[in-house]
């Protein structure tokens, strides 16, 4: 179905019909820990000598959760948002001591209290939120429910060179469908499809720029401490065509 014909609110239902159906291969084939996550291990012991307060978004079945369990020696107080109910029975079984809340993260940041958490992670989600309205309407939360001096971290898939030959089907349907639609659609959104059983199912993507990342930060009032691309070693790398990801920090800081 054309991008321009499909609402946001069918957008994440189908990615949440996507998840919860396939939620224990998704689980099965998803244990690895990606090697980004040491870079962003490194910000979070920036906190050490004080308990925190994590809010994960988008956590899926707690694969993030379960590398932090292991690796940072911290105390910390973690909350993980998901809207997939099946994704998030794997994680509750692997990690009942942690809380996970099925709800759509736009729904569960509004009803937190100014200051709420000193961390808010999202590794792999702000991509599947599928409108920029919406993102600028997340990051505006963030930065209210996250206490002065606060970081917000954020990994994203990067429009690179590995993607391109990945995905190239993908990206000329999503290119066809911005051309014919005469610029209303973003070029960077992208139906990814995903095979199981000899079923092919599609997941929304939007592959962003350091710019528009740099664009969302600004406009909601953060204070950017690291923007750059990672290659699949989780390293730095100056050239998006040969990266991976892409990682954010930035930090509520107090106005003087």
């Amino acid at each position: 179905m054309p991008i321009k014909t499909h609402p946001k609110q069918f957008i994440k239902n189908d990615l949440q019909n996507f998840y919860d159906k396939e939620a224990k291969k998704y689980y099965e084939t998803r244990k690895k820990y990606w090697k980004e996550w040491e870079l962003l291990l490194s910000w979070i012991d920036s906190f050490k000598g004080k308990k925190i307060r994590i809010l994960e978004f988008w956590c899926g079945s707690g694969r993030f959760a379960s590398y932090l369990s292991q690796h940072y020696q911290g105390a910390y107080e973690y909350i993980g948002v998901d809207f997939s109910q099946k994704l998030l029975w794997f994680a509750k079984k692997d990690l009942p001591e942690l809380s996970f809340v099925c709800e759509d993260i736009s729904s569960f940041i509004t009803k937190q209290n100014q200051e709420s958490f000193d961390l808010i992670i999202g590794t792999s989600s702000l991509q599947h939120i599928p409108s920029y309205k919406e993102r600028i309407f997340l990051m505006k939360h963030f930065y209210k429910a996250l206490s002065y001096g606060g970081k917000l971290i954020m990994t994203n898939w990067s429009f690179s060179l590995r993607f391109l030959q990945k995905h190239q089907k993908a990206l000329l349907r999503s290119w066809s469908k911005y051309f014919w639609s005469f610029w209303s659609v973003s070029r960077r959104d992208i139906l990814v499809p995903w095979t199981n059983k000899g079923k092919t199912l599609y997941r929304f993507y939007h592959l962003f720029s350091l710019k528009e990342l740099k664009k969302l930060s600004d406009f909601s009032g953060f204070c950017i401490e690291q923007l750059e691309y990672l290659d699949s070693e989780g390293k730095v790398t100056p050239s998006r065509k040969h990266s991976n990801s892409s990682i954010v920090v930035v930090s509520k800081k107090p106005i003087l």
